[in-house]
């Protein structure tokens, strides 16, 4: 069980980043670092009521002020010299949605990683339609950072963030696309899914 759930809301270097945790401190849900506050806070809520979460409390603490800075740090792969930080809840979520999310955690900025690599790494190679379902409800957008897992083909493929933005964040890294054909470059593709 996971107990009280707290929802906080945080401006960390510009940006808004929502996050919500049980009383260990563990991370049951965040938003992307966004410029609205309203959409930050939005984001988490729609991703509780996906895990059956609708009672929660809404208050500013320093431990929801230090979640979403490490929120923050994730997703710019600074500040992290252990895959363990911030912890995750996975409470309501399936064994593989856990395995799915923990292989593209370690995915690193700069890169990019196919569905169907994906699925091999967690020891499911047929299971990269699972991977996209997984990837279009991610509780943990930026901490796993989905916008990272392309096509086969590298082809972007579909996102949940907003329409167009997972060009944007990729482009943010570094990752670049081929003017013509709009595919990843091959350059990017990570190891482990050649």
């Amino acid at each position: 069980m996971l107990g009280q759930v707290t929802l906080a809301t945080e401006k960390i270097g510009g940006l808004w980043v929502s996050v919500a945790y049980d009383t260990e401190g563990r991370i049951i849900a965040n938003s992307m670092p966004v410029k609205g506050r309203a959409t930050a806070r939005q984001m988490v809520v729609d991703a509780l009521a996906s895990r059956g979460i609708g009672q929660f409390h809404e208050r500013t603490m320093a431990l929801g002020k230090a979640l979403a800075g490490e929120v923050m740090k994730a997703g710019l792969g600074e500040g992290r010299s252990e895959k363990l930080v911030p912890v995750l809840s996975y409470e309501g979520l399936t064994d593989l949605e856990r395995e799915i999310y923990e292989f593209v955690r370690g995915v690193p900025r700069g890169s990019v990683v196919s569905y169907s690599a994906v699925a091999a790494g967690v020891g499911r190679p047929r299971a990269a339609r699972a991977v996209g379902n997984a990837m279009a409800k991610n509780p943990f957008p930026w901490v796993v950072p989905c916008h990272r897992v392309v096509k086969s083909d590298l082809s972007i493929g579909g996102f949940s963030g907003s329409p167009c933005r997972k060009g944007d964040l990729l482009r943010q890294e570094g990752i670049e696309a081929d003017a013509k054909t709009g595919k990843i470059r091959e350059k990017y593709r990570q190891a482990r899914d050649r």
